[in-house]
């Protein structure tokens, strides 16, 4: 696309090249075009703040990056060869949010979406640093009886958990399952407060599957 053009991070927009060409600057375009419409970019925008080159966009969000854009559609009409530029507002049919935070801001706005009697449909992303187990029924309780819809969740602490996974600082002979446990607690960075009532878990299940195999035999 043109050089200086604007994707918003998230938009799903690629980086094309021609040939090792990724940007085409603006200035290129003869000065013979009465009106260029571009496209590929969601963002309305001029390209090279040329009012006569411009990307009108995409006419609805592509994704929930771009749930607060007004997106818009170009009307050109010529008189002879001068264009004359009309911006017109595409109206929101279908509002969207992305809400982003720890458990309690998570709900939190969600509690003021359903005061609003809002519609909107939800992309949630926890970004907290508590592990939340069920943060599934955790969302799906705070939006109980109102219109709004959550299409996608995103958990940034199990994400953390999947990347630093197979990080082991020797080898696990030697090491007991607790030790295991509270080597795992302490590189996902669980808070303190947490590791005491997840290691009482840990034992309970161990104990559980210890009796059963001793009862299979």
């Amino acid at each position: 696309f043109t050089a200086g053009g604007i994707a918003v991070e998230g938009d799903g927009v690629r980086e094309l090249y021609v040939g090792t060409i990724a940007h085409f600057n603006a200035d290129l375009f003869p000065p013979s075009i009465d009106y260029m419409a571009l496209g590929h970019l969601h963002a309305p925008q001029q390209a090279g703040g040329r009012e006569h080159i411009r990307y009108s966009g995409s006419p609805i969000p592509m994704n929930f990056c771009e749930a607060k854009q007004q997106k818009k559609v170009i009307q050109v009409d010529f008189t002879g060869r001068r264009p004359h530029i009309e911006e017109i507002a595409v109206p929101c049919f279908q509002p969207l949010e992305k809400i982003c935070g720890d458990l309690a801001e998570l709900t939190g706005r969600i509690a003021q979406l359903v005061g609003e009697n809002s519609n909107a449909w939800l992309e949630i992303e926890y970004t907290g640093e508590m592990i939340v187990p069920n943060l599934d029924d955790e969302i799906s309780r705070a939006i109980a009886g109102s219109e709004l819809k959550v299409t996608r969740t995103i958990n940034r602490n199990n994400t953390h958990l999947r990347l630093t996974g197979d990080e082991t600082p020797q080898s696990l002979e030697g090491m007991n399952e607790l030790a295991v446990f509270d080597y795992c607690l302490k590189t996902r960075n669980v808070p303190e407060e947490q590791r005491t009532e997840l290691i009482q878990a840990y034992q309970e299940i161990i104990g559980a599957i210890v009796e059963n195999d001793a009862g299979n035999e």
